[in-house]
């Protein structure tokens, strides 16, 4: 499946080679036509030059935030996986107080949000360009999730080891950077809502696995033990 992220990724970790940063505008551009089905010069004309915002920088690392004003588009493209059943809240929250013009293009006032989205293993990859920085920082506040690791990779057990492939694009990519945004308190919050919801199929003894191998991955909870703190 194609995946702009993983794109993006690859531009990131080479970004210092300046052939390779020329060659990846066109891709990137490309890759922008693709996924929202419109040519650059039409999402120029969306996203004009005196709108050009930066990038927030109090959002949770886990949502990727991707300034586009070098190639002309002054928006931001955002992108975070999410648990499918929470897209419709997602959508939703987007649609409040803004016209749907088109089809998942919707506007206030002179902002614009394009929206695209796609399941990628047990998660729904959202994409958005947008103008709308507020937007932005809501939807980041929102109490969204990527799935956890008992439903994304629930084969692999609880406690995993050695991976490789899409388990370990998914876990240090997506799980870890969610995961590791969170405080620790957060973190028993977060696992607390889950046990909820989990608690009618998954035994105490097998919920208690899946807690220590998700808590233990985060560095902060392995120090604490060490030190004689938790």
């Amino acid at each position: 499946m194609f995946s702009i992220q993983k794109m993006l990724d690859d531009i990131g970790r080479k970004r210092q080679e300046q052939r390779f940063v020329s060659q990846s505008k066109d891709r990137l551009k490309e890759a922008l036509e693709q996924v929202y089905g419109a040519k650059i010069e039409r999402l120029r004309t969306i996203f004009p030059a005196h709108r050009a915002d930066t990038v927030p920088g109090e959002l949770p690392r886990y949502i990727e935030v991707h300034n586009l004003k070098d190639i002309g588009v002054n928006a931001l493209l955002v992108c975070q996986t999410i648990e499918v059943a929470q897209v419709p809240r997602y959508i939703m929250t987007i649609r409040e107080g803004r016209d749907e013009t088109s089809w998942q293009h919707y506007e206030k006032g002179a902002l614009h949000t394009l929206l695209k989205h796609d399941q990628e293993l047990s998660g729904m990859n959202m994409r958005l360009l947008t103008n709308d920085v507020e937007l932005v920082f809501h939807l980041a506040n929102a109490g969204f999730n990527p799935p956890c690791p008992w439903v994304a990779f629930y084969e692999l057990g609880p406690f995993v080891g050695s991976m490789q492939g899409n388990a370990e694009y998914w876990y240090r990519h997506i799980w870890d950077r969610f995961w590791e945004s969170l405080s620790l308190a957060d973190q028993i919050e977060f696992l607390e809502r889950q046990r909820y919801e989990n608690e009618a199929y998954m035994s105490a003894d097998e919920w208690q696995d899946w807690v220590d191998g998700v808590r233990f991955r985060d560095a902060r909870t392995r120090n604490s033990v060490s030190s004689g703190e938790a």
